[in-house]
């Protein structure tokens, strides 16, 4: 590397690079120029490259704000809490979760969970299932729904990583976005082998909160599982936050954007 000190042209002008030294280890270390103090009190800035602790904690931070958007998420989140939306129009920018599609719900009679949720991978089977949780058998294999009008389901994707608590304020609350157990069944009848629709088959979870027998609130989430669809639940306490990419199925979404 050369020597700045040692070039002809500052031997001349009587600099020396001791005098601008105080100086570089007084500068702050959140950027990339530093100055040096010529003889005549300009200052010219010189071009120095972070260490690698600077250049990967700008990189993380980078990643953050780009990818996750949490400053404004969890400003967005705040108001939503504090009831202050009315006087605030939330950005798409804002908020982790999106509207990307709408399923229409057929009317049914009766709907007993027991005949409509049965392990079967067979061609003949009216929806495919390969997997039904433990949990998900106790709590909600006992459901009889009765009469259910038609209707529409509104698919939502999340954006970012999101906590159930958050997306159900983000939906309107939970008078928004609970739904029977035969409306969230009716989504996967539509799409019951699998194949191209609003559903996902590449294994990430499709969210729905419903009561269970006892009336109390869960997340269910269906998801593909070697050629067909499992069910599973998960609690809402302790908190589970679910990734990008996730579908959220509501029956009347709370549409934030403007």
């Amino acid at each position: 590397m050369c020597n700045i000190a040692s070039r002809p042209e500052d031997r001349s002008q009587g600099f020396s690079i001791g005098a601008a030294w105080p100086l570089r280890r007084g500068l702050s270390d959140d950027t990339t120029t530093k100055e040096i103090i010529m003889k005549d009190s300009m200052r010219v800035p010189v071009q120095r490259q972070p260490n690698f602790f600077c250049r990967m904690l700008r990189a993380i931070t980078d990643r953050l704000r780009g990818s996750f958007q949490f400053q404004e998420t969890a400003a967005a989140l705040r108001r939503i809490r504090e009831g202050r939306i009315s006087q605030h129009v939330v950005t798409k920018r804002e908020i982790p979760i999106e509207v990307i599609d709408v399923i229409d719900v057929l009317p049914s009679e009766r709907f007993n969970a027991a005949e409509h949720f049965i392990v079967n991978l067979s061609h003949e089977a009216p929806v495919k299932i390969a997997r039904l949780s433990p949990d998900f058998r106790a709590r909600y294999l006992p459901i009889v729904d009765g009469r259910a009008r038609a209707g529409k389901l509104a698919v939502s994707r999340l954006r970012d990583f999101c906590y159930d608590a958050d997306t159900i304020a983000l939906l309107g609350g939970e008078g928004r976005v609970t739904m029977t157990l035969g409306q969230y069944f009716s989504a996967f009848a539509g799409q019951p082998h699998g194949g191209i629709g609003p559903l996902l088959t590449n294994g990430y979870a499709i969210i729905g909160y419903i009561p269970d027998i006892n009336g109390d609130l869960g997340a269910v989430y269906g998801y593909w599982f070697r050629g067909g669809w499992g069910f599973a639940v998960r609690p809402l306490a302790p908190p589970v936050r679910w990734g990008p990419g996730r579908l959220i199925l509501s029956p009347r979404a709370l549409c934030l954007v403007r």
